[in-house]
C-alpha cells in the first residue's frame, strides 16, 4: 500500500499495488518504479 499526501496536508485512501505493477513516482517526474525488482 502506497499512501499519497495530498494538497491540503492530509493523507488520502491508500494505492494497492501487486507484484508485477509499476509505479510512478510522484516527486521525480519520468521515475517508475518496477515492483519486481523490489519483491525479488
Amino acid at each position: 500500500m502506497v499512501f499519497r499526501l495530498k494538497e491540503k496536508g492530509e493523507y488520502g485512501k491508500p494505492d494497492v499495488y501487486a507484484e508485477e505493477d509499476e509505479i510512478k513516482d510522484g516527486i521525480f517526474d519520468g521515475l517508475i518504479i518496477g515492483l519486481k525488482e523490489i519483491f525479488k
